[in-house]
């Protein structure tokens, strides 16, 4: 099992940009949520709490697309623009809610309180959506040596890899 196999690995280079953005997005999702429940008063007695986390859960999507760029940036290099995309809608909807949010209520309430949030927000969102349509996506040819090949499998197969056993 595994004679003869030979393992290529053209030097994928990881982007440690697209690590960071997933992390700081999974940030902002849960920021986000907890301003959105302080300011709307959801209960977890009630659960509207947990309704509202689980309505906006779609918006972990884009930290996930960011984490499979950065694990292959070759095989999902189609997420990027998606990403971009992303980023922008959430740019604008984040831009449109702060006249809405900046209008409503008194001065020092609540809503002027996640304004100014939505303003850090929406600094965030245009420098990561910067951050990602300058960065040069990589290259997806094969170098003009060809791969490195490892070295090829043991005979008798890899650690921990489990052998075809037949049953009498």
């Amino acid at each position: 099992m595994g004679e003869g196999r030979e393992y290529t690995w053209c030097g994928m280079k990881r982007n440690p940009m697209h690590f960071a953005l997933a992390g700081l997005d999974i940030g902002r999702f849960f920021t986000l949520m907890a301003v959105a429940i302080w300011v709307t008063g959801a209960s977890t007695v009630d659960g509207t709490a947990q309704v509202t986390r689980a309505l906006a859960s779609t918006a972990l999507v884009l930290p996930f697309m960011l984490f499979l760029l950065w694990l292959d940036p070759v095989r999902y290099a189609a997420f990027r623009t998606a990403v971009l995309a992303g980023k922008a809608i959430a740019l604008f909807s984040s831009a449109l809610a702060i006249p809405a949010l900046l209008l409503s209520g008194p001065a020092f309430s609540e809503t002027r309180l996640s304004a100014a949030f939505a303003v850090i927000v929406v600094c965030y969102d245009l420098a990561s959506l910067l951050a990602m349509a300058l960065s040069v996506p990589r290259d997806r040819s094969v170098p003009a040596g060809g791969c490195a090949a490892s070295p090829a499998a043991p005979a008798e197969g890899r650690p921990g890899e489990i052998e075809n056993v037949t049953v009498p």
